[in-house]
């Protein structure tokens, strides 16, 4: 998907703040976030040859607007 399709849907940056349960690394930073609306979450959008979903705890992340 192009970025700037992406940055439409994915509105923020995020940052890892705090442990998790896919282990990323505090203070790793991924370019494409969003607000869940259905439950109080973050949902980042993660690419690199192939992309992934992470589905975080707003505790877990802070983030910033893109």
């Amino acid at each position: 998907m192009p970025t700037d399709k992406l940055r439409e849907k994915y509105l923020y940056r995020a940052k890892i703040i705090k442990g998790n349960i896919y282990g990323l690394p505090i203070g790793k930073e991924f370019l494409f976030a969003r607000k869940m609306k259905d439950i109080d979450g973050i949902e980042i959008y993660s690419y690199g040859g192939s992309y992934r979903i992470y589905f975080m705890n707003r505790d877990e992340v802070e983030l910033t607007e893109a």
